[in-house]
């Protein structure tokens, strides 16, 4: 198996983008986040690509932030570390063409996040959405901003302070996800969504893509500046070191 960080696949018109870490769950890493941010750019300037799947290696989608990444995390360095997952979420919320997150297992914290950064959701039965910040130290600040975009603010707090794992009916039925179909039907069908997206005048659809990002902005750039002040405070309280060990 491959031990690059993320894996890219052609099927016609339709990038696919595999997060690859499958031994913790395709946890994110700083290289995995920049491979992303740079893939996607590539992407929205390669005329031959129509739209993106960003996937995960089984059994995962993206089981969140690293945790050798939160262990790492300093009064010094956690404003630089929320401003990379800004980038990161920004790259995704930005791309021009369609993009379909195809969820097949655990989409945790920083995996949920891009997730609902992606323009539609298909998952598989056994998905499971999660967003346990508070379990591991951390404030969840940007994920209850996405979640009540879709879901409200009853969803964004049972998935924000009780770290429910939503099934992947229940998240259907929140709007969390768009579809959920069989596991062995996942990547084919999110390919299927991703190019019936770009099939209209892509043109409108960049402009309308981008009006939905306008109108959502402010809440977006107002989480980071908020996760910025209430990571500083969980991490100069040690609460990652109580959480994580």
């Amino acid at each position: 198996m491959s031990e690059a960080p993320l894996l890219a696949a052609r099927f016609g018109g339709v990038l696919t983008l595999t997060m690859n870490n499958p031994l913790a769950r395709n946890a994110l890493t700083q290289a995995m986040g920049v491979g992303l941010i740079d893939a996607l750019a590539a992407a929205s300037r390669d005329e031959t690509v129509s739209a993106v799947v960003l996937a995960g290696q089984p059994p995962a989608f993206c089981a969140g932030q690293d945790w050798a990444v939160l262990r790492a995390l300093t009064p010094g360095n956690v404003a630089d570390w929320v401003h990379a997952l800004g980038r990161l979420y920004d790259a995704i919320r930005a791309f021009p063409k369609p993009m379909v997150a195809a969820i097949g297992g655990a989409a945790a914290g920083a995996g949920f996040q891009m997730a609902l950064c992606c323009d539609r959701r298909v998952a598989s039965p056994g998905a499971r959405l999660i967003q346990p910040e508070v379990r591991a130290g951390l404030a969840s600040i940007m994920g209850p901003t996405l979640i009540r975009l879709y879901a409200g603010q009853g969803a964004a707090q049972r998935l924000a302070l009780a770290c429910e794992a939503l099934d992947a009916t229940t998240g259907q039925h929140l709007g969390l996800i768009d579809e959920v179909v069989p596991e062995d039907a996942l990547l084919p069908r999110a390919r299927a969504a991703a190019l019936a997206m770009a099939e209209p005048d892509q043109t409108a659809f960049r402009l309308t893509k981008a009006w939905l990002r306008h109108i959502s902005e402010p809440a977006f750039r107002e989480a980071i500046e908020g996760g910025m002040a209430a990571q500083a405070e969980a991490v100069a309280s040690g609460a990652i070191r109580r959480a994580l060990g």
